[in-house]
């Protein structure tokens, strides 16, 4: 579901300004059908989960390195 707000901008720029669907959907963020992305409310959550698995992954080499000899 869009905003309102968004649907009267889409609205705008498709009637006055006469943009094309690809470009409203390219500038917008908005599929070619005007929903909004699926994954956009997942992204900070993937980005944390990124994050998260990064300073893991960091923290195993470490431990790996030492194992092996590293001071």
């Amino acid at each position: 579901m869009i905003s309102r707000e968004l649907e009267a901008e889409i609205l705008r720029l498709y009637h006055t300004e006469k943009w094309p669907v690809g470009t409203l959907a390219r500038q917008l963020k908005v599929h070619r059908d005007m929903r909004p992305e699926m994954v956009e409310p997942f992204i900070p959550f993937i980005q944390e989960r990124v994050r998260a698995l990064a300073d893991s992954a960091r923290r195993r080499m470490y431990s790996m390195a030492r194992e092996r000899g590293y001071p």
